[in-house]
């Protein structure tokens, strides 16, 4: 996790839970490259999209990205990472 961006648990909780990236990625409605760039700490991760890869897993938002719990908006996390 060396260099993320945007840090999350994405990618440890979908293999923990047997779930693959391409199965994840067709449930929520976006392609596995954009799942992959979401795991690398690569690009932020859309609110929406947490919600629906939250709700396919069974886990909560905060525990998928531990700084959507800290009351932020999504703008306002961007702009505290880009800092």
């Amino acid at each position: 996790m060396q260099g993320q961006k945007y840090p999350n648990t994405l990618k440890p909780s979908i293999k923990l839970l047997g779930y693959t990236l391409q199965e994840v990625a067709d449930e929520v409605g976006i392609s596995r490259r954009t799942l992959t760039e979401y795991c690398a700490g690569r690009n932020p991760v859309p609110r929406r999209v947490v919600l629906d890869i939250a709700g396919v897993l069974g886990y909560s938002v905060e525990l998928l990205i531990p700084a959507y719990g800290s009351g932020l908006s999504e703008y306002e996390l961007q702009v505290s990472y880009a800092q």
